[in-house]
């Protein structure tokens, strides 16, 4: 048996599984990733514990499967930047998508450039979340560092170094840093030129869905591998999700419903939309990603937990606002703890609870953060559509799929069906699908695609809810527009 080891390093936590050609997790595990806030704003990872995460887990999965092993695959978040010196050496902790500090140099150095012609070239929207914005911060508030970094790598950029001794990123992960031609599939001159850096001290870009070298021999014997074992770059971890739940197919978006969240279709063109709406990824040769991220989804859910209610596990949350009725009875919730990506929402977004009365009571709380994760949602299938992308149905995985009641929240704000995997760990599923595909075993994405991803039934949206919820996701945009001027005023 052929077996691939999928490594996906997600914000939360680092899950390791073993996958087998029928879209079966053999084995699995994950741990924490703790984010480290050394000072106000920080949101940082250490790259040496999460590698450590990995090995270890890497250890566990694969005691009984050591010489079945061929293809070790990884999936990552999006939007981290490491700094690392010549001969590899970490100058500082991951900054993760999370950390807010990049936005105290945004509004001096994007008012200094073409924000049209930036966007133009790498499909990046104007916010502060971007590497892009990260490296700047380096370069104004650690010098020192800046001027010391050999290679600015992302979260998998650091692990495939460690893995291979090539500095290496694929189109996924590169085109989100703000530094990427989305077209040429190149680091881009007028990007690179912002942030005062050059090319040499990017990685190079590889295919992602592509077998690329041999794993080095320590590594492999330190996590008890026999043979040759490939590195596969894979994709990020929406799009490992994306592939996961049979995104690959024409007119399917797809929700990666974790941490943060995403909503994603695939597009054999580069779209760009007039008011920085969408965002498009590279992903493979001649095949992009269309739509957007959303920086605060389960992130708000893991704030109420832990600074509010003391540990209540997010099942007994989300199951509490099952009575809560459509709209939570006039409460809402912005769930913008880290700023959002939406130009109509702004880097400089908080988390709101608006409407508050006395016989509101936590549950509604729980209701209206759901609903405010899909209202931002719609505000991204709504940009789709305006810019001539049909969305048919919408798949969704992550760990918010496990909720029935947010995905049936989903259906009736989007007013689409929502389908989720039979099996759990669709970023697991859907990168070790590429693997299945580059060594060999199945001819291409629609043979591997039938034999691994099993859906089931769809979450129909009702049309009394769905009636109720046009008319508060209105009231919700009423309220982005109103409040975005007082983001900016309390900021300055």
């Amino acid at each position: 048996m052929s077996l691939v080891l999928v490594g996906d390093i997600g914000t939360t936590n680092t899950k390791v599984g073993l996958v087998d050609r029928n879209g079966n997790v053999v084995t699995y595990s994950e741990r924490e990733n703790p984010i480290e806030r050394p000072e106000e704003g920080a949101a940082e990872h250490d790259p040496e514990l999460l590698y450590r995460n990995f090995i270890e887990l890497s250890q566990e999965v694969t005691k009984d499967y050591k010489g079945e092993v061929r293809v070790i695959a990884l999936s990552a978040y999006q939007l981290g930047l490491l700094p690392i010196s010549k001969d590899g050496r970490p100058l500082m902790n991951i900054i993760t998508l999370l950390d807010t500090r990049p936005q105290r140099v945004f509004s001096r150095w994007s008012s200094n450039a073409d924000m049209d012609r930036l966007y133009r070239n790498t499909g990046c929207s104007a916010t502060s979340l971007y590497p892009l914005s990260k490296v700047i911060w380096l370069r104004e508030e650690r010098p020192e560092i800046f001027r010391k970094t050999g290679y600015f790598l992302s979260s998998k950029d650091w692990f495939m170094y460690k893995l291979t001794g090539s500095v290496i990123t694929e189109p996924s992960i590169a085109s989100a840093t703000q530094l990427l031609n989305m077209e040429k599939m190149e680091w881009d001159p007028y990007a690179m030129e912002i942030a005062g850096i050059d090319d040499s001290q990017l990685p190079e870009i590889v295919s992602g869905n592509s077998l690329f070298g041999k794993i080095r021999d320590d590594v492999k014997e330190e996590i008890g591998l026999k043979g040759d074992i490939y590195l596969l770059p894979g994709v990020y971890d929406g799009g490992g999700i994306l592939i996961g739940v049979g995104g690959l197919e024409p007119n399917i978006g797809v929700v990666n419903l974790g941490t943060s969240a995403m909503v994603r279709i695939v597009s054999e063109r580069p779209v760009l939309d007039e008011g920085m709406r969408l965002q498009t990824y590279g992903f493979f040769k001649n095949l992009w990603l269309t739509g957007a991220g959303i920086n605060n989804a389960g992130i708000a859910l893991k704030w109420l937990r832990y600074n509010v209610l003391y540990g209540q596990d997010y099942n007994s949350l989300t199951k509490s606002a099952e009575d809560v009725p459509e709209g939570a009875q006039g409460l809402f919730f912005l769930p913008y703890l880290s700023g959002e990506r939406d130009p109509r929402i702004g880097n400089l977004a908080s988390g709101v609870v608006f409407g508050i009365r006395e016989y509101h009571t936590r549950s509604h709380i729980v209701r209206a953060i759901l609903e405010g994760v899909a209202y931002t949602a719609r505000l991204v299938v709504e940009a789709l559509q305006d810019n001539n992308i049909p969305v048919d149905e919408i798949r969704i995985g992550g760990s918010g799929a496990k909720s029935d009641l947010w995905l049936s929240i989903f259906a009736n704000v989007l007013n689409l069906p929502v389908k989720r995997a039979k099996k759990g760990n669709a970023a697991l599923l859907g990168e070790a699908l590429l693997g299945f595909v580059a060594n060999g075993t199945y001819k291409d994405y629609k043979e591997a695609t039938a034999h691994m991803v099993e859906l089931e039934k769809p979450f129909l949206p009702d049309e009394e809810k769905v009636k109720i919820y046009n008319k508060t996701f209105e009231q919700y945009k009423g309220l982005i527009k109103g409040l975005k001027p007082l983001y900016e005023l309390v900021r300055n």
